[in-house]
């Protein structure tokens, strides 16, 4: 089996367990028979030119027929019709399968619907759009459900709307734009009782302050927030460890970081996200170059590379370059360090990573300085400064002026 249909396979399950949640075991049944006398007549016609790609179209034939099947049962039941195909949305998100969800919200779309139907309807057609980076259309759409959220006076609505356009704007690096729209969801927290939701919008809003360059003000929010888990949220408590860390170690405050990433590698071993694990060995081992504990930097840099490239995390794989760069720099390695720079330099172009492309820069300047080259060093610091006016980083911009200033 390959890994395209295991997918497809796991998708599958998912979708028959939200039809167990609106069917009945006759619709299940009944789809389980036809399945089973489906593949076997497909598999007897075409086994010759179905190939590898035979069980990735059984899947997708049986998610239309289930479909088909549950529509057929509660068609007179619009309430439930509604709430099944929401959760089908949610699943085909869950499994990157966006066309599809696109297909049954524009579908719900076309029908007569509550306003707060309607509302839910666009929400979820913002995320899908989101996920594909289609920033434009997926700010209309949750504007659009902003308007009806604020009508109904839906106070949850209107602050999950509030985070995902702040989301948007932190996409295209507006940071300033982000935090208004985070601050404007904040002042609702008196007004509702969703959890998860206060968080997100904090967490976001933290990382608008990283992203601005006032790094003890980032620093607060996380502690605060890290006091507020509860239970076992051991994702959204390695977001927070890591985005602290970064913001220690950003502010000048290197023991408490490394104490800090430590801890958040520690944790993403432990349930095994290696995502958030290359992440934390990033940040450390950026932390330990500037601490100048080379050998640990070196290790961690290591560990991370190969794992972002396992992930083919190619914004994650340039940052990782970019501290290889400061590493050899320490190391009085110029020439690679260079070549290490300019890698980094080129994919976060290729990819329009701005914030990492301006510390790209940054490194570059650096490397320019102790060869001597001022023209260079101001060349590289004032386009660093380009790229962090460009994502409303005021207080980074102060701080890069001030390096030019000191260059005259």
């Amino acid at each position: 089996m390959t890994s395209s249909d295991t997918q497809k396979s796991q998708f599958l399950e998912l979708l028959l367990q939200v039809a167990r949640e609106f069917g009945s075991d006759k619709v299940i049944d009944r789809f389980r028979h036809i399945k089973s006398e489906r593949e076997k007549y497909l598999r007897e016609q075409w086994k010759d030119q179905l190939g590898d790609e035979g069980p990735a179209i059984f899947r997708d034939v049986d998610f239309d027929h289930l479909r088909v099947l549950l529509y057929d049962y509660l068609e007179k039941d619009t309430n439930k019709h509604f709430q099944f195909n929401t959760e089908l949305v949610k699943t085909c998100i869950q499994f990157n399968e966006y066309e599809k969800a696109r297909e049954i919200l524009k579908g719900l779309l076309d029908k007569e619907v509550s306003n707060k139907k309607r509302a839910k309807i666009l929400m979820l057609m913002g995320k899908v759009a989101l996920l594909r980076n289609e920033y434009e259309q997926s700010r209309e759409y949750y504007k659009s459900a902003l308007e009806i959220h604020k009508r109904l006076q839906n106070y949850r609505g209107v602050a999950s709307a509030y985070n995902n356009l702040g989301i948007i704007s932190h996409e295209q690096w507006r940071a300033q734009t982000g935090r208004k729209y985070f601050e404007d969801a904040k002042k609702l927290d008196p007004y509702y009782d969703d959890q998860q939701i206060k968080i997100s919008v904090q967490i976001n809003l933290g990382i608008v302050y990283n992203i601005q360059g006032d790094y003890s003000k980032a620093f607060e929010i996380f502690e605060s927030l890290l006091g507020e888990i509860e239970g076992s949220n051991d994702i959204a408590k390695l977001q927070l460890l890591i985005n602290q860390g970064i913001s220690a170690r950003d502010d000048g405050q290197h023991s408490s970081a490394i104490k800090i990433l430590k801890e958040s590698i520690k944790l993403s071993s432990k349930i095994n996200n290696k995502r958030l694990l290359a992440l934390s060995k990033l940040a450390l081992g950026e932390t330990s170059v500037l601490t100048g504990k080379l050998d640990q930097c070196n290790e961690n840099l290591i560990d991370a590379f190969k794992k972002f490239s396992h992930l083919h995390d190619k914004v994650r794989i340039a940052d990782t370059y970019r501290v290889f760069g400061l590493l050899h720099i320490e190391r009085e390695q110029y020439e690679l360090a260079e070549s290490e720079i300019q890698i980094s330099l080129r994919i976060n172009n290729e990819n329009g990573n701005i914030p990492n492309l301006a510390e790209s820069y940054k490194a570059y300047s650096k490397l320019a300085k102790i060869r001597g080259d001022t023209a260079k060093q101001r060349e590289y610091l004032q386009k660093a400064l380009a790229l962090c006016e460009t994502m409303q980083a005021t207080r980074r911009v102060e701080r890069l002026q001030e390096e030019i200033d000191l260059l005259a």
